[in-house]
């Protein structure tokens, strides 16, 4: 008979055999619908990437080195990366790859054991008691020999106790053990044994995605896992992405791409989503818009408007340009849009301060005291003597501004005239500096030599007063105001001497009568004798 005890060890091997099958059973089933979910999540991906990568014009790109669907990843990684148990990896390591100190019991190896090569220099692991490791394991072993690894045990990724290295496939994911230490390899750009080159991240894990590796930023296809290059990749949900240059480094701050400039953040790489004043890399200054795109032309910014050239794209300082929609601007030395008058190429002008635009053909108040300037075809504030409401105005030469003040100006032209308080030349008979003048009511001009309505103007312009005129031989005389004497004694006092000037205001030579008395001038008009 067979005793208790022994009785109960058999139906208790019995029942461990029953509870691995149906393990067996049932890590083969997850495996089935783990691939089926690998299948449709890259299908997914695969998709996602082809959208993202088709942005703003031809930015996808056909790589042609690796592959872009699911099947062809997994020619790419199940043909090249020894197969993997899913059902092993979920019972014999739960936690994946990670390098962890509280796997469980059953994988770690008694301390007796030791480590052989193979005929084909590969390290295999056999346990002292004849019982090698089966399986595909991630277990922790006795380090081993020389392979310059501290610590007595390390973790190590097998198969039937054979030591793995390269890319391998483990609970449902790749990791890269090194082929000299065997060891993972975490936060490594690694190459594979076929060649590629993979990105794992700190649980040692295959990356996907962004990241950042010695001090830049690159994106690893969420299929074939390989890292981008000169491409741009939608990564975030506003639709924004990452531009990648030729070896694969993210881009930041201003570059060419879709036959434009955009500029990418500098900490984040991303293409920029918000208008906004940046400075470049080479340290110039660029406006860029809502999409991250360099612009040109007049635009719109901190309350005022600029200009940026559409070459160069930097801002304009001190120039009159012209706009995306064809009119003309002035911008200052701090490169914003001019009102009001301003200088350009010396001449003034003056821009609307509604509208901007160049004013032309039109007098425009300026001044606080209400004075202003005229514009002429051109726009240029015009100077000098210039013509304006059916009268002549005088504008300074300087300022540019209506005059405003009685004055004897030069024109452009040289001529001299005589204006107000407004700035309008005067015409007719004049007072200036105490002395009378005439200016002609057609030209303008001081009237010299010349007799005007009884009134004599000598060489220099000077109304005759008070003295005597010689005109081509014969006398006058005129009055503190001006006027000629006719039909009146004048006497002389200083000279003691008289003269009788007749109805043409000339004085009276030779013989005659005045109220019945007898006179008889000399040839110079005195009176030298009276004759009763």
């Amino acid at each position: 008979m067979v005793s208790n005890g022994v009785l109960q060890l058999l139906l208790t091997f019995v029942a461990t055999l029953g509870l691995a099958s149906v393990n067996n059973a049932s890590a083969a089933t997850t495996d089935t619908n783990t691939t089926i979910q690998q299948t449709q999540t890259t299908d997914q991906t695969n998709n996602s990437f082809k959208e993202a990568t088709t942005v703003k014009g031809n930015t996808e790109r056909n790589i042609t080195d690796s592959p872009t669907n699911k099947d062809q990843t997994t020619d790419k990684f199940k043909n090249k990366v020894t197969n993997v148990d899913q059902s092993q990896g979920q019972t014999d390591g739960k936690q994946g790859a990670e390098k962890t100190t509280d796997q469980p019991n059953e994988n770690k190896a008694p301390q007796t054991t030791n480590w052989t090569k193979n005929t084909n220099n590969q390290w295999v692991y056999s346990c002292k008691d004849s019982q090698d490791v089966k399986g595909t394991q991630y277990v922790q072993l006795p380090t081993i020999p020389d392979t310059n690894v501290k610590g007595d045990t390390n973790w190590y990724f097998v198969k039937d106790g054979v030591a793995q290295s390269g890319v391998q496939q483990w609970a449902g994911s790749y990791y890269y053990f090194d082929p000299t230490t065997y060891l993972r390899v975490d936060n490594d750009y690694r190459q594979a044994q076929w060649g590629d080159w993979y990105m794992f991240g700190n649980d040692g894990r295959i990356v996907t995605g962004l990241y950042g590796y010695n001090g830049d930023t690159y994106y690893a296809n969420p299929v074939t896992y390989l890292r981008e290059k000169n491409t741009y990749i939608q990564t975030e949900k506003d639709g924004r992405g990452v531009l990648l240059g030729a070896d694969g480094a993210a881009l930041s701050g201003i570059q060419y791409w879709n036959n434009a400039y955009y500029y990418f953040d500098p900490a984040t790489h991303l293409q920029a989503n918000k208008r906004n004043y940046v400075q470049s890399q080479w340290g110039d200054w660029y406006l860029i818009g809502d999409s991250g795109q360099v612009l040109s032309g007049v635009q719109q910014w901190a309350g005022s408007y600029y200009y940026f050239d559409p070459t160069t794209y930097l801002r304009v300082d001190n120039d009159y340009r012209q706009a995306q929609w064809g009119d003309w601007y002035m911008f200052g030395n701090d490169g914003r849009i001019v009102t009001g008058l301003y200088d350009y190429k010396g001449n003034t002008y003056y821009a609307n301060p509604v509208t901007y635009l160049r004013e032309k053909n039109t007098y425009i108040k300026n001044a606080k005291d209400g004075r202003g300037v005229l514009l002429g075809d051109n726009g240029a504030a015009l100077s000098g003597v210039q013509s304006m409401n059916n009268a002549y105005y005088y504008f300074d030469p300087t300022t540019h501004l209506q005059a405003n003040k009685r004055n004897y100006v030069q024109s452009q032209w040289g001529d001299w005239y005589l204006i107000d308080n407004n700035g309008k030349v005067l015409s007719g008979l004049q007072e200036w500096y105490g002395n009378y003048y005439y200016f002609d009511p057609i030209t303008y001009l001081k009237v010299t030599n010349k007799w005007v309505n009884n009134q004599y103007f000598g060489a220099d312009g000077v109304r005759y007063q008070n003295r005597f005129l010689n005109d081509y031989g014969r006398l006058y005389r005129f009055d503190a105001n001006g006027n000629m004497l006719k039909n009146r004694w004048f006497n002389d006092d200083n000279a003691k001497k008289s003269y009788y000037f007749g109805t043409d205001g000339v004085a009276y030579t030779g013989r005659h009568t005045i109220n019945g008395v007898t006179y008889v001038f000399n040839s110079d008009g005195v009176r030298v004798e009276t004759i009763k």
